[in-house]
């Protein structure tokens, strides 16, 4: 198990179980049986986009470079990231941050905003708004999600409702106000429950919004952080990619 030690003005990973506990609590190992739902179920999806022909099946993955995190402050690996980065970090470009998602991992994720200017795109958010938005709909119509998710022309509308949320604003920016909007609606458990059937039935078309979206971004001397789990990220294009 991996704590994470704050200090006064950074934050330090250690390997070792957190203090105080000899076992992983109740809380913790309800969101590890979560994450291994949802990580079977991405794995359902990447399938199921190979099958829909919406993602290739032959990808030739540019070289990972591993950072470690332990024992050092996620400025400083923030720091590695960037300084391997060179002149791209100034002039843009699209880094691929792969793994599964932690407190660690989000830490080094945000830093480099403070370095350079970054857009920070997480793959669960737009799996996260497009579970809202659906899910929503199923109510109002009487449907199931699952039923809803079915439909190519539903996961369509609901990569669209996501590009209307995000309209005048950049996708970082929409990810951010997605979050803190779904937070304060009284549906937020039911969007953690339903994100699975999201993961399983969305995984193809949300991959090529992304690569859509990305390319609308080249050229403008913005660097876009991309955070997600290995099997999503392999099908976004970059040679900056890093794994945690």
């Amino acid at each position: 198990m991996t704590a994470l030690l704050k200090g006064s003005s950074t934050a330090v990973f250690v390997e070792g179980a957190a203090a105080g506990s000899a076992r992983p609590s109740r809380r913790a190992r309800t969101a590890a049986e979560a994450g291994a739902g949802e990580r079977q179920a991405l794995e359902r999806g990447i399938q199921l986009a190979l099958e829909r022909e919406l993602l290739p099946r032959d990808v030739e993955v540019e070289p990972v470079k591993h950072v470690e995190l332990s024992g050092r402050s996620a400025e400083d690996a923030a720091d590695e990231i960037i300084g391997t980065l060179g002149e791209a970090a100034s002039s843009g470009c699209v880094v691929v941050l792969q793994g599964k998602a932690c407190d660690e991992k989000k830490a080094v994720v945000t830093d480099p905003n403070a370095v350079c200017a970054c857009l920070v795109w997480p793959m669960v958010t737009f799996f996260r708004a497009m579970t809202f938005m659906l899910l929503t709909f199923s109510e109002q119509t009487g449907s199931t999600l699952q039923d809803v998710l079915q439909k190519p022309e539903m996961i369509a509308a609901g990569i669209e409702m996501i590009e209307e949320m995000g309209e005048s604003k950049s996708l970082g920016e929409m990810a951010a106000n997605a979050e803190s909007m779904m937070a304060m609606t009284s549906d937020a458990s039911k969007i953690g429950e339903n994100l699975p059937l999201s993961l399983e039935y969305g995984q193809g078309e949300l991959i090529n919004f992304v690569t859509s979206a990305l390319g609308k971004v080249a050229g403008t001397g913005l660097t876009v952080l991309i955070d997600g789990e290995v099997e999503t990220l392999r099908y976004i294009r970059s040679p900056h990619r890093f794994e945690f």
